[in-house]
């Protein structure tokens, strides 16, 4: 079990990166949250398994045809007790 941090850059506000990032989550039975920043970027949290997070890191790297991610700084946090991911205003 891990939980990162992920500041992510790039066309990722306006373009339903959030919902986006909440269905990957889902699928690989990930908790945590994302939420925009007001400088254009995206924050979000993801905690469970190390594998399924680098699979949810990959999927959201890959973005959409209306997503474009040109970078994320990822760093490992302490886990915490959660059971659900959220979209965050």
């Amino acid at each position: 079990m891990a939980r990162y941090c992920v500041m992510v850059e790039g066309r990722v506000q306006g373009v339903g990166f959030r919902y986006y990032a909440y269905h990957c989550a889902s699928y690989c039975r990930l908790t945590g949250w994302v939420r925009n920043l007001d400088d254009g970027r995206v924050e979000l949290e993801i905690q469970g398994d190390k594998d399924m997070a680098g699979l949810f890191l990959a999927k959201i790297k890959e973005g959409s045809r209306f997503i474009r991610v040109d970078h994320m700084d990822i760093h490992e946090i302490s886990e915490q007790k959660e059971s659900s991911f959220c979209i965050r205003g």
